[in-house]
């Protein structure tokens, strides 16, 4: 093992991986790209947050996609796709920049097919509180019945009533 790091060459492309490795876990961390990968892989959404859809790549292609039982909405400066039971994908280029593009950068939904970390409508508040705090998520503010917890650049927003989850929210900041 000491002759091959007395090799100048190896020693060089060593360093380079390492250097390369360093660069990619930087830009990941400064894109959000750790707690976005764990937000999508615990979530029971139809796009991830962060994801594109495939066929809009603006607001143009948007008001003329067909997908399923969604439609194009634009209000108060958002856009993106509503489903018939009221779920919505905010769309807007994410993150700006070199790396960017048209892509989901909220969810929200009163429908209890969906999840976020595991969390679904009708679970207890108490519960859905634990979960966030086990995901790595902080609590941030909320409010009158509303819970708001965040971890690097993902948002989630829970409501409740009577102790149960009414509505999710997850958004990139």
């Amino acid at each position: 093992m000491r002759d091959l790091l007395k090799n100048k060459d190896l020693r060089r492309i060593i360093l380079a991986v390492l250097a390369l490795l360093l660069l990619v876990f930087t830009v990941m961390k400064l894109v959000g790209s750790f707690e976005l990968l764990s937000f999508n892989a615990n979530s029971i959404t139809d796009w991830r947050l962060g994801g594109k859809i495939a066929g809009i790549s603006s607001p143009e292609e948007g008001r003329s996609a067909s997908l399923r039982s969604f439609k194009w909405f634009e209000e108060n400066g958002a856009m993106g796709l509503e489903d018939k039971d009221g779920t919505r994908y905010y769309m807007a280029d994410y993150p700006n920049g070199l790396f960017g593009g048209f892509r989901v950068v909220g969810f929200s939904s009163t429908e209890k097919v969906y999840s976020v970390l595991s969390i679904r409508i009708g679970d207890d508040i108490g519960d859905a509180e634990t979960q966030l705090l086990d995901s790595g998520y902080s609590m941030d503010g909320g409010g009158l019945n509303r819970l708001r917890a965040v971890n690097g650049r993902v948002t989630v927003m829970l409501y409740y009533d009577h102790g149960s989850v009414t509505r999710i929210e997850a958004w990139l900041d």
